[in-house]
């Protein structure tokens, strides 16, 4: 793990907003990615309270020595803000409905495809609207896709797994606000 995860920007690595995850079943038996602590890897996380987050380099090695799937990166209000494509790839292969949202966010986002190998996650420096919304599905009535934005309140799960291109945090404002407006 520790090597796809030099990838991640030193900007995103200096910062003290990470948490580690590992998949469980819900009751209905979805598996979701549920935050753990890295101080506390017995405890799980709130991605709403900064005394559950820790360093990256902590994060890491709490998921190394405690079986976690990964580690995440929690979305603060700060002006960091996130994009997750769900269903976006499909063989590797970006998909028309998910063309025009890439070539907004790449040249401004660091961006990385999912643990599922089939999305992709933008994390760029932005606010969202304060009108605007936090997730469409289905895309275009395609089952299973979504788009879904968060600047606050929610984290992503980080896997370093990044187009090399696009490895910078820029300024996405007109890109969210372009994103928000497109999908109104």
């Amino acid at each position: 793990m520790t090597d796809t995860l030099q990838a991640v920007p030193a900007e995103m690595r200096s910062l003290a907003r990470w948490v580690v995850w590992r998949l469980e079943e819900r009751n209905g038996g979805k598996p979701t990615k549920v935050p753990y602590q890295p101080a506390h890897p017995h405890k799980k996380a709130k991605s709403t309270d900064p005394a559950h987050w820790a360093d990256f380099d902590t994060a890491v090695s709490a998921a190394n020595k405690n079986g976690f799937n990964g580690v995440g990166f929690v979305f603060d209000g700060s002006g960091i803000t996130g994009v997750d494509l769900d269903r976006c790839l499909r063989n590797g292969e970006l998909r028309e409905w998910a063309k025009p949202i890439w070539g907004a966010l790449a040249p401004v986002s660091y961006c990385e495809v999912t643990p599922s190998g089939e999305g992709l996650h933008f994390i760029t420096k932005a606010k969202i609207p304060a009108d605007g919304w936090h997730k469409l599905a289905p895309v275009y009535g395609l089952q299973g896709t979504a788009i879904e934005i968060y600047d606050n309140g929610r984290y992503f799960t980080v896997t370093g797994n990044a187009d090399l291109n696009h490895k910078t945090i820029g300024d996405g404002q007109a890109a969210i606000e372009w994103l928000q407006a497109e999908h109104a």
